[in-house]
């Protein structure tokens, strides 16, 4: 979800998605969003044999997001960089477990092993969690429903409103 852009390393999502798809048969991946680098993931997509069991959905409004998060079973992130990583918590308010590489701001939103995997820049490591989330019906529970609770928790608006509010007091003293 997101914009196809070189920062997002979408080849590598590619790569490890092709390795999924090698192993589980009734794998769909879904791309969602625009960008430089569109027509080039399609068409190595289109390359290979396993290009219908991609689908690329242009870029989505907004509010119209919840009802692909809801359609999704995991969510996978493989940028060079991401400030904050937006798509991450919203993944975790619907109970996606979440992997990632390290780029930033992902590993302030994933517990390891907890609601999702840090991953290594590495088509094998990254394609092994994700079939172990796929594949173990526990784990991929345990993580969704940790990911719920650690949206919550963490970056529910009373709490975020409560923090902006203290933080203004704190800098009027």
């Amino acid at each position: 979800v997101g914009r196809f852009e070189k920062q997002k390393n979408l080849s590598l999502w590619i790569e490890s998605a092709l390795k999924i798809a090698s192993k589980k048969n009734n794998v769909m991946f879904n791309l969602i969003g625009y960008g430089s680098e569109l027509k080039k993931i399609k068409d190595v997509v289109g390359s290979t044999n396993y290009k219908e069991r991609f689908n690329f959905i242009d870029k989505v409004n907004y509010d119209n997001l919840p009802v692909h998060f809801l359609k999704n079973h995991l969510i996978l992130l493989t940028s060079f960089y991401e400030g904050f990583g937006r798509v991450i918590l919203e993944a975790m308010n619907y109970g996606l477990p979440c992997i990632s590489t390290p780029s930033g701001g992902p590993e302030d939103l994933i517990l390891n092993g907890k609601n999702g995997y840090i991953a290594n820049f590495n088509s094998d490591d990254i394609s092994k969690l994700c079939l172990k989330i796929i594949e173990n019906k526990h784990i991929y529970i345990s993580m969704g429903e940790n990911s719920v609770q650690f949206a919550n928790s963490k970056f529910n608006s009373k709490i975020l409103t409560d923090q902006i509010i203290d933080s203004l007091i704190k800098s009027s003293r």
